[in-house]
């Protein structure tokens, strides 16, 4: 028996990333028709998931391991009060735009270059909150908030932009993809898996990679991602053909 670990952009999506590309459909059954589990791990928010692709996992890890549901069970990790009222104060300090994730939705706070109407700190549902998400483009102020988060005992996700931007996800301690596949075991009941197959693309991917016994990265991976996966799939195409031949020679 195998557990496999896969992402949804960049890997298992189609074209336009609205659902499963339709070659991995009857992969993904065959694979748990012959007693392997299936997780998906992605980043996006639960309420950023098409209601289509559940039903093919075994269970859904998001927003980069903040929530995990599996059937009808569900998991937050949410941010405290604390936490998310320290950082908000010294967002508002910089008139920094930034979002605001619960599971059901993405609340914006624009403080600069919208006519959006500035969403009242009271408003927060504190109890909710699983991650908070800004971009910023001064080197000095990303640092700051990374020494901030590690005041504050956050998890932090930092990468690049296109736009010379550097985009910051803070999420509850200890929070990371591969700590949702761990929670989605719990709720599954798998107490072995003899192999974990960990597929994505991104850094985020990273904890999954560093925890399998296969890892295989898809398309054109960051240099720190490239030096821990066992095998890169050019395309999606190629990934596909792997996990059917895969399937075929292993079983339950």
């Amino acid at each position: 028996m195998s557990l496999f670990i896969m992402d949804f952009d960049g890997c298992l999506a189609n074209e336009d990333r609205t659902d499963i590309h339709p070659d991995f459909i009857p992969i993904l059954n065959d694979l748990r028709q012959r007693g392997h589990f299936v997780v998906l791990a992605t980043g996006r928010r639960p309420h950023a998931v098409p209601k289509s692709i559940p039903p093919f996992f075994d269970g859904v890890v998001m927003a980069n391991g903040a929530a995990v549901h599996s059937g009808d069970q569900r998991i937050y990790r949410s941010l405290t009060e604390k936490q998310v009222m320290t950082v908000a104060a010294k967002l508002e300090q910089l008139n920094q735009n930034y979002y605001v994730d619960y599971p059901d939705r993405t609340v914006a706070r624009y403080l600069r270059g919208s006519s959006e109407e500035v969403l009242p700190n009271r408003r927060y549902d504190f109890r909710r909150i699983i991650s908070l998400r800004l971009a910023l483009r001064s080197l000095r102020d990303t640092a700051s908030f990374l020494t901030l988060a590690t005041t504050m005992r956050l998890s932090v996700l930092a990468w690049p932009r296109f736009d010379q931007e550097i985009v910051l996800e803070l999420l509850p301690f200890g929070v990371t993809k591969f700590s949702g596949v761990q929670q989605c075991i719990k709720l599954l009941g798998i107490k072995k898996s003899q192999h974990i197959v960990a597929i994505g693309d991104g850094l985020n991917d990273l904890p999954s990679f560093l925890s399998a016994d296969i890892a295989i990265g898809v398309g054109e991976l960051d240099p720190a991602v490239q030096a821990v996966v066992h095998w890169r799939a050019t395309t999606p195409d190629e990934l596909a053909n792997w996990l059917g031949k895969y399937g075929r020679e292993t079983t339950k």
